[in-house]
């Protein structure tokens, strides 16, 4: 994909940079105005266990991106799907106000 926009760039070639330890997982990025989502998908079922081992990556995305944060997460046998938004972190406790 070629763009101009940082996040969408970084994103969209997280499956390059997963590839090189774990060749039959498959990533995937739709952007979406103010975020996007990202899809991971394995070629057998894993534990529920494994969705955490996601935040790392997707943390230091945010943090090189100097914004975002995962907003929510669907979990099933073979995906992973995490929505992403574009928008800082809220502070600590103020995550579901206003919803």
């Amino acid at each position: 994909m070629l763009t101009r926009d940082p996040k969408l760039a970084l994103f969209s070639q997280f499956q390059s940079f997963i590839s090189a330890a774990l060749d039959e997982v498959l990533a995937s990025f739709e952007p979406h105005d103010g975020g996007g989502v990202m899809l991971f998908t394995f070629p057998e079922p894993v534990p529920p266990l494994v969705a955490d081992c996601w935040h790392g990556p997707l943390e230091v995305g945010f943090s090189l991106l100097k914004t975002g944060h995962v907003v929510g997460r669907e979990l099933s046998p073979t995906t992973h799907r995490y929505v992403l938004s574009w928008l800082p972190k809220p502070p600590e406790g103020q995550e579901n106000r206003g919803k």
